[in-house]
């Protein structure tokens, strides 16, 4: 699986090489099909060329919730832990819950100040971007990548959280 992982990490090297410099820390290249971050150190963020100027604003909404929230870091530490402890059955589906829970933040950090109709367009753009799907991959934190469907029906439903003040009493 180490083995996995590093290949990934070459494989998915080689083909932004060619990638070229948008904006803002941002990448565009032939061999991306849907957006996301990679690198540890000094991540970037990749999309396909010819993306539509407003599904890029919220794609980038996206991507850099994902910057902010650290998770391209978390989510390589996570993975060199499980390698580490061996395989651990029910450890597996813990990796799948998290890879799923940091796509449903990040969306849920995305569209905190948007209104109704800009919710629904920050939806159009992540059907756009899942449309096409492409090789598996250990590393990259991509937009449109992991359980669609539900990211779709939670951020339909999904409401802005009110503040509430929780008085504990003994």
């Amino acid at each position: 699986m180490l083995l996995y992982f590093v290949l990934s990490c070459f494989y998915l090297s080689n083909r932004t090489k060619t990638a070229t410099y948008f904006k803002e820390n941002i990448w565009e290249s032939e061999f991306v099909i849907s957006p996301y971050i990679f690198g540890v150190f000094c991540p970037k963020i990749y999309i396909p060329y010819g993306i539509d100027e407003e599904q890029l604003v919220y794609v980038l909404a996206h991507e850099r919730a994902h910057l902010k929230r650290k998770d391209h870091i978390l989510k390589v530490v996570a993975y060199l832990f499980y390698l580490y402890i061996g395989f651990i059955r029910w450890f597996g589906s813990l990796m799948v819950c998290l890879g799923r829970d940091i796509e449903y933040a990040c969306d849920e950090k995305a569209v905190l100040n948007m209104d109704k109709r800009e919710r629904k367009n920050y939806l159009l753009a992540l059907l756009n971007c899942c449309a096409v799907k492409r090789r598996a991959s250990v590393y990259p934190l991509a937009f449109g990548k992991i359980g669609i469907k539900k990211r779709v029906i939670r951020m339909k439903q999904w409401k802005k959280p009110s503040i509430v003040l929780f008085t504990i009493t003994m």
